[in-house]
C-alpha cells in the first residue's frame, strides 16, 4: 500500500501573533514535534505544505519520504492547503493522512495504530476514513481514501476535510489515541505554556 501524508503547515497564527510552528517548546521548534511523531517508515511520501521559507528549510533536514511543498495560495485558508497537497500527491497514493502541524503531543504509537487499522480495511478492499479519536470523539489526523481526493480538490473557501467526512458518515471509523493530550493544539501563547507544563510533568512525551 502506498500511503501518503500531508502536513498542513500554513497556519497564519493570528491569535499567536507570529509563526507559531517555529515557536520553541523546550528548545525545539513546535513543528518538529509533529514531524518526529510521524512513523516515517510507514509512509511512501510525507508532504509538508507551507508558505514559510523557514519551514521549507527545516524540512530539508529530514530525509525522504519528507518533502516540502510551497503552497500556491499563500493567503488562502485550510481549503487551499488541502487542495495544494492533494494536487502534489503521487498518482500511486492509496490513502492520505492529513496532519495538523500544531498538535505537538501526538504519540507515534497512536499513529501507528491508526495506520494499521486503515491498512486492514484497505487489504479487505473496503474504503474507510480513519480518524484519531479520544473517548469516541473524532480528532486529527484523519486518513482519507484515494476515492475521496476528487472531493477534496473541490472544497472551497471556509471548507475543510470535515466537509467531505460529513458526506460519508457511514464510512468513518475511529482509532483511539493513547491520551487526551494528543488532541491539544496550539493557538495561543497560553496553549504553548500549557503544553510545556504537560511535557515537563509527564514521562514519555
Amino acid at each position: 500500500m502506498f500511503l501518503s501524508a500531508i502536513v498542513m503547515a500554513c497556519g497564519k497564527g493570528e491569535r499567536f501573533g507570529s509563526n507559531k510552528l517555529m515557536a520553541k517548546l523546550k528548545g525545539k521548534e513546535l513543528i518538529r514535534y509533529t514531524l518526529d511523531a510521524l512513523p516515517a517508515e510507514l509512509f511512501s511520501e510525507i508532504l509538508v505544505v507551507t508558505k514559510y521559507k523557514e519551514i521549507m528549510d527545516l524540512v530539508t533536514e529530514y530525509p525522504a519520504p519528507f518533502f516540502g511543498i510551497y503552497t500556491d495560495d499563500p493567503e488562502g485558508g485550510q481549503d487551499a492547503t488541502i487542495r495544494c497537497g492533494v494536487r502534489n500527491l503521487s498518482s500511486n497514493s492509496d490513502g492520505c493522512m492529513f496532519v495538523a502541524a500544531d498538535q505537538p503531543l501526538k504519540q507515534k504509537s497512536s499513529l501507528q495504530k491508526q495506520i494499521t487499522l486503515y491498512q486492514q480495511y484497505f487489504q479487505k478492499g473496503e474504503e474507510h476514513f480513519v480518524a484519531l479519536s479520544f473517548q469516541g470523539k473524532k480528532g486529527n489526523p484523519v486518513i482519507f481514501p484515494k476515492s475521496s481526493y476528487k472531493e477534496l480538490l473541490e472544497i472551497t473557501d471556509g471548507q475543510t476535510g470535515s466537509t467531505v467526512l460529513r458526506a460519508h458518515p457511514d464510512a468513518l471509523v475511529l482509532s483511539e489515541a493513547c491520551c487526551a493530550a494528543e488532541m491539544m493544539d496550539i493557538d495561543s501563547l497560553e496553549d504553548l505554556r500549557e503544553v510545556e507544563r504537560i511535557l515537563l510533568q509527564k514521562d514519555g512525551f
